[in-house]
């Protein structure tokens, strides 16, 4: 908060001085041609040093009033023509503002194109650091690509709900987000939940994906009839792909 007064302070004073600095060069620039038009003043320096002060003093106030605008102008061009490279979504997130719904269409699709692509390693980079530190993290990514239905990425969500929750204090936040939505592949239905953490100042190894659920409509059935006596049912599985049978949700 001090950081942010004493910058407020500075961009006052200097637009102060900015604006003085233009008032006084406005002021000799039109005595100076004012004076200069009239006979008596004919040859004399006086008028000529008033207008040539003027118009360095208002060029000088333009160009530095300018100045920011001019450096986010070519700061736009720039990124526009040489988009910083990033190895995965979450990376940009730590470099970039991103808002809820922005940030839910691009994981997934990072992380549908991956698995699709069968590439585990950039799948995987799409999660929290924090997350791909753990034991059971590498043995939980092969079992989801053993199950994995190829084709999702192509497909497009239906029913898509995203919420987001964030927490502000002393210039740290946390923001934080759900989506879930269903996705029609080869005429069957399939579920998707993903959890996802798009910003955190003071532990960016918490920025990521958090949770991944994908389960076909057998699959889903047991999940939201388990859900319903239970909300924390599965909780703690940070991924997940459950393609179950008929046979396997009501056995002959």
């Amino acid at each position: 908060m001090a950081f942010i007064s004493m910058l407020l302070i500075f961009i006052i004073i200097a637009a102060i001085l900015l604006g003085g600095m233009f008032l006084a060069g406005l002021i000799l620039l039109i005595v100076g041609i004012v004076t200069r038009r009239r006979n008596k003043t004919i040859g004399k320096k006086a008028p000529v040093v008033c207008i040539v002060i003027g118009s360095v003093l208002l060029g000088l106030s333009v160009l530095a009033a300018s100045a920011p605008f001019i450096f986010a102008a070519s700061s736009l061009i720039d990124t526009a023509l040489h988009p910083a490279q990033y190895e995965c979504v979450p990376d940009r997130w730590r470099s970039e503002w991103v808002y809820d719904t922005q940030a839910g269409d691009e994981i997934i699709k990072a992380l549908f194109t991956a698995a699709d692509q069968g590439d585990r390693e950039a799948f995987s980079r799409n999660f929290t650091p924090e997350l791909q530190g753990t034991a059971g993290f590498n043995d939980a990514v092969d079992a989801f690509f053993a199950a994995y239905p190829a084709g999702l990425s192509e497909c497009q969500p239906r029913n898509k709900n995203t919420g987001g929750s964030g927490t502000y204090d002393s210039g740290s936040h946390i923001k934080a987000c759900n989506t879930h939505f269903s996705l029609i592949l080869d005429g069957k239905w399939h579920y998707v939940s993903i959890d996802f953490c798009y910003s955190n100042t003071d532990e960016p190894d918490k920025v990521g994906v958090t949770s991944l659920k994908v389960m076909n409509l057998e699959a889903a059935a047991v999940f939201f009839d388990e859900y319903d006596r239970d909300t924390h049912y599965m909780n703690d599985v940070f991924l997940l792909c459950d393609i179950q049978s008929p046979d396997e949700v009501c056995p002959a």
